[in-house]
């Protein structure tokens, strides 16, 4: 779990300065811990619609589309979190027309 110098999927912006992480669950977390509110913007892993929502240090807000959620698995024992968890935690929507 980590922020990323090089632009991933997972963006969020705070302060007008848009930051990256490895994995979407990153992006849940990380305003709580600076205490600033992100506006976060990603895709849905599967269908490719984008997903955007605020994230607060207290809620998630203005979730687009609604039902998104998010994947998490648990990883294996390694010192390789990058590829063994945050390659495959992502955004996920309910796309029904689709």
């Amino acid at each position: 779990m980590a922020q990323s110098l090089r632009g991933t999927p997972h963006t969020f912006e705070v302060d007008g300065r848009r930051l990256y992480t490895w994995c979407a669950f990153d992006t849940l977390f990380f305003p709580a811990l600076i205490g600033r509110t992100a506006q976060v913007v990603s895709r849905c892993a599967v269908t490719g619609v984008p997903v955007s929502l605020a994230v607060t240090p207290a809620a998630i807000r203005d979730l687009e589309p609604a039902g998104a959620t998010v994947s998490l698995i648990v990883p294996q024992d390694t010192p390789d979190i990058h590829h063994a968890f945050c390659c495959h935690v992502h955004f996920f929507c309910l796309c029904r027309d689709r």
